[in-house]
C-alpha cells in the first residue's frame, strides 16, 4: 500500500500580506522617484533660468562696455590730435624761448617829405628785442617807448645822413610805440637840392 505525499499549503492570508507589503514598498519607491525627478526638474529649470538671466546681464555688460570702448577710442583719437597740438605748441614755445621767432613790423617803409615825423603802435606778446635800421638823406631819430607793469621804458636811436641801426629790448606790452622824425631844421620844400627821404626797417625777434 503506497503512501501519497501532500505539498505543504500556506495560508492565503500570509500570501496576501506579503503582496501588500511588496506593493507598498514599490509605491514608496515610485513616490520617492517621482519626488526626486520633480525636484530635479525644478532645479534644472531654475538653473536654466539663472543661466539665461546671467547671459542677459553679461550681454548688457558687453553692450555697455562696447559703448565705453567706442567712446574711449574716440577720446584717444581726439587726445592724439590734442597731443600733437601740444607738442607743436611746445616746439613753438621752445623756439620763442630761444628768440628764434621773428615778425617784420616795417619793411622798407619810406618817409618822403612832409609830414616830418611818423609813428606806429604795436602789441607785442613776448619779451624779445626790436632791430631797427634806417637810411636817410638828412638824418633823424627813432624812438621806442612802452610801459610794462610799473616800468616806463623809452630809448632813442639817432643817425646822421647815411644809415644807422639799433637794438631795443622789449617786454610784453601794448602799445609799444615806435616814432621816427627828422633832426634839426627842416629844409624848405622848394629846396630840391636836399631830398627828404628816409627808409626804415623794423623786425621784432621773440
Amino acid at each position: 500500500m503506497s503512501e501519497t505525499t501532500k505539498e505543504p499549503t500556506f495560508p492565503k492570508k500570509m500570501v496576501s500580506l506579503n503582496i501588500a507589503i511588496a506593493l507598498g514598498i514599490i509605491c514608496v519607491l515610485l513616490i520617492a522617484l517621482i519626488a526626486y525627478f520633480t525636484v530635479t526638474g525644478i532645479s534644472a529649470t531654475n538653473s536654466y533660468n539663472n543661466l539665461q538671466n546671467q547671459n542677459k546681464q553679461l550681454q548688457a555688460w558687453l553692450d555697455g562696455n562696447e559703448t565705453v570702448l567706442n567712446q574711449t577710442q574716440t577720446w584717444l583719437i581726439g587726445n592724439d590730435t590734442l597731443l600733437g597740438q601740444i607738442q607743436n605748441n611746445n616746439t613753438d614755445l621752445q623756439s620763442i624761448l630761444n628768440l628764434n621767432e621773428s615778425t617784420v613790423l616795417l619793411n622798407n617803409y619810406t618817409i618822403d617829405g612832409a609830414p616830418y615825423s611818423e609813428g606806429w603802435n604795436y602789441s607785442l606778446n613776448y619779451a624779445g628785442y626790436l632791430f631797427v635800421s634806417a637810411v636817410s638823406t638828412i638824418g633823424g631819430t627813432i624812438e621806442l617807448s612802452y610801459t610794462f607793469q610799473s616800468l616806463n621804458y623809452s630809448s632813442q636811436m639817432s643817425f646822421n645822413t647815411g644809415n644807422g641801426t639799433a637794438i631795443f629790448p622789449v617786454l610784453p606790452s601794448s602799445p609799444v610805440s615806435l616814432v621816427a622824425f627828422y633832426n634839426g631844421a627842416i629844409p624848405a620844400v622848394s629846396d630840391i637840392s636836399i631830398p627828404m627821404l628816409t627808409t626804415i626797417n623794423a623786425t621784432y625777434y621773440y
